[in-house]
């Protein structure tokens, strides 16, 4: 299953704990092999609350065969979520100045939510938040409530920048849509490698193998590629030699569709990595499509510029929290 997934209101990230920079004592639980990463005015991350925020992202690197690249890899996520989880101190504060505050039952109907979407049991619920990298529902729901706070905030102090102009769609809609006439259609097989939700670094890497040796296999046509799909794939559509048809953009997880849609009939892709595991994608025909009803194009248009918008945004008001806040890195 590679479809687009409906976006939660509230992003499962870590949680950033911190303690007061001003306290003479370690605090409770604070590991004495620890060390401070970052001071955000009275507040400090560690070096373990870093490590526990990189922990649902760690397998995508771990994957990285080349060592060398591996360890870019790490160092440059490691400053990305470290900025973030600054960025996230900063934004909890203005919230706090504004009183603002998220009810419990708001709180309890995402979890709600999230276990109805996923048809899990309570137990399969619990599981999934461990398995996250969360101790337990309440260290959850305490995040959640966090990021819903975070989100709340974020959207009355950027919400108004975001909106996408008329002009800004149609634009995009001629440079990308052949004037607006037509769009592109591929039809496709895949491999399909399945990933859990949380890998060991050598779970991560026997994949990330494994997917590189059948794309070896299908680059020598040893087999026809719909011959590795039935013997290989974990997708539901590996006994159809991995075809999923006919499909233009907008359909499909983003990153699958990128791929796919810069190949010619007859190539094969890089293994490429998504929130399902690892894919070889294989384009058999391609063709131009003519466009019949341009809104659904131009509400996708809006919403992924709105997207964009959004993180500009966010980024430029964070950068102006922290001209006013003392916030000192020290990885």
């Amino acid at each position: 299953m590679i479809r687009r997934l409906s976006i939660m209101g509230v992003a499962l990230v870590m949680l950033t704990t911190t303690i007061s920079a001003k306290e003479t004592g370690l605090p409770s639980g604070f590991n004495m092999l620890d060390r401070v990463v970052a001071v955000v005015d009275d507040q400090v991350v560690t070096w373990l609350d870093l490590n526990n925020k990189m922990a649902p992202i760690a397998g995508l690197g771990y994957a990285i065969l080349d060592e060398e690249k591996r360890n870019k890899w790490f160092k440059t996520q490691r400053l990305k979520v470290l900025n973030e989880a600054v960025n996230s101190i900063l934004v909890i504060a203005e919230a706090k100045k504004l009183d603002l505050e998220i009810s419990h039952l708001r709180v309890a109907g995402h979890i709600n939510a999230l276990r109805k979407q996923n048809n899990w049991t309570q137990e399969q619920l619990e599981r999934f938040i461990v398995q996250i990298g969360f101790v337990s529902m309440e260290v959850y729901r305490e995040h959640v409530e966090t990021e819903m706070l975070k989100a709340q905030m974020i959207s009355i102090k950027v919400g108004s920048r975001a909106k996408a102009s008329k002009d800004d769609i149609q634009r995009v809609f001629d440079r990308d849509y052949y004037g607006g006439t037509a769009e592109d259609e591929v039809r496709a097989q895949h491999i399909l490698i399945k990933a859990p939700t949380v890998m060991t670094q050598v779970m991560a890497r026997a994949l990330n193998a494994k997917a590189h040796q059948i794309r070896t296999a299908a680059m020598a046509e040893e087999k026809t590629f719909a011959e590795l799909a039935k013997e290989h794939s974990d997708d539901k559509n590996a006994s159809l030699g991995g075809e999923l048809g006919w499909f233009t953009r907008g359909i499909l997880d983003p990153t699958f569709e990128k791929a796919a849609f810069a190949l010619n009939p007859g190539q094969i892709s890089e293994v490429v990595q998504t929130q399902f595991g690892y894919h070889i994608i294989r384009i058999m025909e391609r063709r131009k499509r003519a466009i019949l009803d341009a809104a659904p194009i131009k509400r996708r248009i809006q919403m992924e510029l709105e997207i964009q918008n959004r993180l500009k945004g966010y980024e430029s008001w964070v950068q102006e929290l922290r001209l006013n806040h003392h916030v000192d890195i020290r990885l």
